[in-house]
This record gives structure tokens, sequence and C-alpha cells, in this order.
């Protein structure tokens, strides 16, 4: 299989996790009593068989992750079904061991796992994994924010004189990102990497470090942009970023961004340009020594 086939596979069985989580969330009328809770705990054993395979497809797909930690993790979490007091709430335990996801993994991951970093990996995250939620956001974040994936995708185009390359699916969404980056792109290169008609990956190295954005386009004609911003640069600019969510400032300009932001789809080549632009580099840390 081609690793753009492999790409599109991995993101159709990621959306398959998401989905089945969305489906396992317990009903108030499966709380009422321990027979409901009971049928409950039964359907939650069921679809651990089906998670874990679709967590092994990924991971096989893309070595992220080593397949004893998910065989492990889905070893215990069928024992904590099994240990289950059904004097306890089947909510709780659902949040606690599938949906949550803690500030602190996303701190660890955001820190240590990002594109052209010899020293990142999810090691220091997946020491601290509780939940189904938080594997799936490990197997996301490591792929999608690590060189490896856009280095080894197949090349359809590039831009004359500069480091700019069109890969994965020959799509006219992601041709449209591609074509609309302007020749004065200020970041050193940039991979526009195609998944599937409505979905497209993008690194680009010196914008914070190495940004990396996720970019679909939506069946209501608008366009969502997630983006991971992994070195702050400068505080004062990120501050000022479109749709900013997360900022930690902990590290000062080694900090990391998250944020989401959604356009109409006529719109959306000359907003995401405009967001790019205003994206700080290493040149705008040497600009305010302040924020060393």
């Amino acid at each position: 299989m081609s690793t753009d086939n492999n790409l599109a596979l991995f993101f159709k069985t990621n959306m398959s996790v998401k989905k089945i989580l969305a489906s396992l969330a317990p009903t108030i009328e499966e709380e009422y009593t321990e027979y409901s809770k009971i049928k409950y705990m039964d359907k939650l054993k069921e679809f651990n068989s089906v998670l874990r395979d679709d967590f092994l497809l990924m991971v096989e797909l893309y070595p992220i992750i080593n397949k004893d930690t998910i065989i492990s993790f889905f070893d215990i979490l069928d024992r904590k079904i099994d240990n289950f007091s059904y004097k306890n709430s089947i909510r709780e335990f659902f949040v606690n061991n599938y949906s949550d996801i803690s500030e602190k993994l996303i701190d660890d991951l955001n820190t240590n796992c990002m594109a052209y970093n010899i020293f990142g990996n999810n090691a220091v995250a997946l020491h601290g994994v509780r939940t189904v939620n938080e594997l799936l956001h490990i197997c996301h974040s490591t792929l999608t924010n690590t060189e490896y994936l856009y280095e080894n995708s197949e090349v359809l185009d590039k831009k004359e004189n500069q480091e700019i390359y069109l890969e994965g699916k020959d799509s006219q969404f992601g041709r449209e990102i591609f074509d609309s980056i302007p020749l004065d792109f200020k970041a050193g290169f940039a991979f526009v990497l195609s998944v599937s008609d409505d979905n497209v990956l993008m690194l680009s190295r010196d914008l914070g470090h190495a940004t990396t954005l996720e970019i679909t386009k939506n069946k209501d004609n608008t366009v969502s942009v997630s983006y991971y911003i992994p070195k702050i640069c400068n505080i004062e600019m990120v501050k000022k970023l479109k749709g900013l969510e997360h900022l930690n400032i902990d590290r000062g300009v080694l900090g990391w961004a998250t944020g989401y932001f959604q356009v109409p789809y006529p719109e959306f080549t000359k907003e995401l340009n405009s967001f790019l632009a205003s994206i700080p580099t290493d040149d705008d840390i040497l600009e305010n020594k302040k924020y060393y």
C-alpha cells in the first residue's frame, strides 16, 4: 500500500474511533438500574476489541506507538470493566477511562513532540495516558506534527525557486492551497499534504519553528483550520493570531500555542495566507529580546 493510501486509511480509522467514542457515551436510562449498568459495561467490553483493532491498524500503518503499549492499555481497560462496582456511576467510568483528556497530557505532548526537534517524542505523554481519547490524541498529534510523514509522501508539484511542495492525493482543494501560497512566503519551506478531497495537512518550517495545520472543507461551504505552533517566538504576535485557543508561556518563547478558526470557502485562501503571514519566526525573537 502506498504512503498516501496509508494516510487516507489512518485518518479514516482515526475518525472511526471518534465516532465509536461518541456512540459509547452513556444515556440517563443506562444509569437507572444494576441490570442496565451491566448491559452497558458489556457493551463497553465488546467495543474495546473494535477500538483495540483500530489502534493496532493505525500503529501498523505508522509506527508512532509500540503495539505492545496498545495491547497493554486495552488489557488494563478490560480488567477495569471486569472489576467495576455497579454501585458506581457508569458516566464517571466513561469519562475517566474513555472520553476525558487532561491538560497535562496535552502540554507534555505539545512540549515534546514536534517536527525538526531531535529530542521530540511522545514517551512522556504516553507514560501518563489514562483514556482512549488521550491515546487517540497522541496518535493523531504524533503523526501530523512530525516531519517523517511530510518528507516521505509522494510529491505532486513544487513551486519554482521555492521549497514549497504539494503532496499526497491530487485534489482540487489541495491545489487551491498550494497555488495560493505567495512568492514572498516567509517560511523556509512548506509541505501541503492532501489527505482527501476535503482534508489537507500543512507543515511550514520556520513559522513558529514548524507550525502544522489541518485544513478541512466542510459541507456547509466553510473551511476549518486547526493549528499547532510548537514555538511561540514572539508572545505579543501570537496573542493576536486568529482563533487562538491555548497559549502556554511557561517556557517563554519556547512555549506552544494551538487554535482553530472557520471561514467561508470563497475567502479561505486569502484568510489562510494572512494567518500564515502573522505567525512569528525566529527573526521575531531577535527583534524582541525581552521575550527570551
